[in-house]
C-alpha cells in the first residue's frame, strides 16, 4: 500500500463520532426519562429502575425501591453504554449522506442494542435487570434512543461549524471609513 493511500481518520468522521456520542447520551437521557415516567405512572419508585441498572455493581441492592448506593452507578452505566453505542453509530454512519437512512439506521441500531443487551449482556452480568425489567417499556425506550441517534447529522454539522470556525460573511462586518476606523469617532 502506498503512503498516500492509507486510511485516514477524516475530521468529518471525528465530528460524526463526537456527535454520535452526544446523540447517544441524549438518547440515553430520553430512554431514562421514558422509563422513569412509566415507573411513576405505574406507582413504582423511580429509583428502582436505576437500582436495577446498578445491580451490575451492587447485586444485593438491585431491588431497593429508594435511593441506594447502586442508583448513581446505575445511571452512569446506562449513560456510558448509550454514549458508547452512539459513538460507534456515529463512526459507522459518517459516510451515509441521507438523513432518512441515518434515522432508519439509528432505529435499527437501537433495536439491535436492545436485543443484544438483553440476550447477552444483562442475562449474564446483571440477571435482576434481565428478569425484572419490563421489556415492552424498554423496547419503546430504545426506539426513542434510536430516534435520538437519527438526529446525529445535525449535531455533527453543529460540531463541525463550532470547531472549524467559519469566517464572518462580508455583509456581517461593520462598515469602515476610508481612514481605517469604523466611523464612530467621539468628537
Amino acid at each position: 500500500m502506498e503512503p498516500g493511500t492509507a486510511s485516514v481518520f477524516r475530521p468529518d468522521r471525528l465530528y460524526s463520532t463526537l456527535a454520535g456520542l452526544e446523540a447517544g447520551i441524549l438518547g440515553g437521557l430520553l430512554f431514562l426519562s421514558w422509563v422513569l415516567m412509566v415507573a411513576d405512572w405505574r406507582g413504582n419508585s423511580s429509583w428502582g429502575v436505576l437500582n436495577l441498572f446498578g445491580g451490575w455493581f451492587y447485586p444485593e441492592l438491585s431491588f431497593r425501591p429508594d435511593y441506594s448506593p447502586a442508583s448513581l452507578p446505575g445511571l452512569a452505566l446506562m449513560l456510558f453504554s448509550s454514549g458508547c453505542v452512539g459513538a460507534a453509530f456515529g463512526a459507522v454512519v459518517a459516510p451515509v449522506a441521507s438523513i432518512r437512512r441515518r434515522i432508519l439506521l439509528g432505529l435499527i441500531t437501537s433495536l439491535c442494542w436492545f436485543y443484544l443487551s438483553f440476550a447477552l449482556l444483562w442475562k449474564r452480568y446483571n440477571p435482576p435487570l434481565f428478569y425484572f425489567a419490563d421489556r415492552n417499556i424498554f423496547l419503546l425506550g430504545h426506539l426513542l434512543f434510536g430516534l435520538a441517534l437519527g438526529f446525529q447529522p445535525w449535531l455533527a454539522a453543529s460540531l463541525s461549524c463550532t470547531f472549524r470556525g467559519k469566517p464572518a460573511a462580508p455583509e456581517a462586518l461593520p462598515p469602515t471609513s476610508p481612514g481605517g476606523g469604523n466611523g464612530s469617532r467621539i468628537e
